[in-house]
């Protein structure tokens, strides 16, 4: 086989004066510094894109895996369960120098279907033996093509714009090149189907007759399945069971994380809070604990109602009728169940390995400064019973002429008040970390981000990828 280029292969396509470093680049330079054998499947040119996330497909031999995780473990680099996802297993890492996600989907195998990889191409050690080199390990342009192909055709059903502007630039690579149509041929043939053939594969991409190709899906999947029949129809049916008992697997094995936010008024607490449930990975579960009934997240059917009549029962001044009293007493025991309604969902969620963020907490009614009475203290006993330990509180804090100027609402001395009750609550609160909500709202989330994947990735639990063979 005649090698390539690789510079030539991987900057033909790419804009012009793009930079040849990149932010992850660091990332490949471990790797090799580790020895481990690689190959980037796809995706070459987003590695040089201002992206939040970023998800890079890795060709690893099998032997090398661990040692990429722990080189990777200083780097902040988790494995998440991949249960169900076989042969994939997904590490990622939030990086705040950069701001962004780095998802790295590695797989040992190359494994074809939707939803589940059930066709296994013997392709792996090929890409592997014949990769270049050049900064980072990719794929030859014959291996690349016929990958590139079978991502599209099997995986997703579709072509995409960025893959087909890559199969045409392969496709145009390789279209003089004898040694490469011959291997392309030889590898189609042996290790995919008859229904791949080369030149007609070739001159349907370089005539760009999309339509063409995909309509070659379902004999291509026909001829896959039987040729492995039984080792496809295993994988299908193992991984949709692991799929099913994935929630069993997380409760046991990889619980999620829980914060609280406490912030005095315009800190930026409730636009954190939106941004980290909003967040590709975290998909964080909000659930707001306090009494306003429109911010409310999470509640019971009665609440509005009782709302609207206990509004219009004060607007009447009718607190002290017997009507009122009841009233009062309904949506008491209404607030009561609600909030342990709430509770109970949050700890589900966490035992599902969900990320759950608190706005308010009960910790917000701990800096009252009012008389505890007997009654007051057996109602605080009843709304701080319920409650999971959270893992994380972030305190957001900023002077108060800082953020009287952002909302106005309060005097700078109400809210320097109110912040130094919650600092006195870091004296019982071990897990309390102030963050400076001074600085952009942007940074402020990166800060909050990095140290959430912290203390995922310290929690101890190991996690599997639910691998069939």
């Amino acid at each position: 086989m005649e090698i390539v280029n690789e510079a030539e292969i991987l900057t033909e396509s790419a804009p012009e004066n793009r930079p040849t470093e990149f932010p992850t680049k660091y990332i490949f330079e471990e790797l090799d510094r580790a020895g481990v054998r690689y190959a980037l499947l796809r995706g070459h040119d987003e590695l040089f894109q201002d992206l939040d996330y970023l998800e890079i497909d890795l060709l690893v031999h099998e032997k090398d895996v661990k040692i990429l995780k722990d080189r990777l473990k200083p780097y902040g680099f988790v494995e998440v369960p991949s249960w169900g996802h076989a042969p994939h297993r997904f590490v990622i890492s939030f990086s705040k120098k950069i701001g962004q996600w780095v998802k790295l989907d590695i797989v040992t195998e190359l494994c074809y279907g939707q939803p589940i990889r059930k066709y296994k191409i013997d392709l792996a050690h090929f890409c592997l033996d014949n990769r270049l080199r050049n900064g980072l390990c990719v794929l030859a342009p014959e291996f690349e093509l016929l990958t590139t192909l079978l991502h599209c055709l099997l995986d997703k059903g579709r072509f995409d714009p960025k893959h087909k502007q890559r199969l045409l630039f392969l496709a145009g690579k390789v279209k003089g090149n004898r040694s490469s149509a011959a291997v392309l041929e030889a590898l189609s043939q042996r290790n995919v189907s008859e229904v791949l053939n080369w030149n007609r594969i070739r001159q349907l991409i370089l005539n760009q007759d999309w339509t063409t190709l995909l309509g070659m899906q379902p004999f291509l999947e026909a001829s896959l399945s039987q040729k492995g029949s039984l080792r496809s129809t295993w994988r299908h049916l193992s991984n949709k069971v692991v799929r099913k008992m994935r929630p069993l697997f997380l409760a046991i094995r990889k619980r999620g994380v829980s914060v609280v936010l406490l912030a005095p008024d315009g800190a930026g607490k409730s636009t954190l809070a939106q941004r980290l449930v909003n967040d590709k990975i975290l998909r964080a579960r909000l659930i707001y604990m306090g009494t306003n009934v429109e911010a409310a997240t999470i509640k019971l059917p009665f609440t509005r109602p009782l709302a609207r009549l206990v509004k219009s029962m004060r607007a009447g001044k009718r607190e002290k009728t017997p009507f009122g009293m009841i009233l009062r007493l309904l949506n008491l025991l209404n607030k009561i169940a609600e909030h342990w309604y709430r509770c109970l969902m949050a700890r589900y969620a966490l035992l599902r390995g969900r990320f759950v963020v608190f706005d308010r907490f009960v910790y917000d009614s701990w800096i009252q400064k009012r008389r505890r009475t007997l009654w007051k203290r057996f109602r605080n006993i009843l709304f701080d019973a319920p409650c999971p330990t959270p893992d994380l509180v972030f305190l957001l804090d900023a002077d108060g002429e800082v953020l009287y100027a952002r909302k106005g609402e309060h005097s700078p001395e109400w809210i320097d008040a109110q912040r130094a009750g919650y600092h006195k609550l870091m004296e019982i609160l071990p897990q309390m970390t102030v963050v400076d909500a001074s600085q952009s709202a942007d940074n402020v989330r990166k800060e909050v981000t990095r140290l959430i994947w912290n203390k995922y990735g310290n929690t101890g639990s190991r996690s599997g990828n639910g691998s069939s063979s």
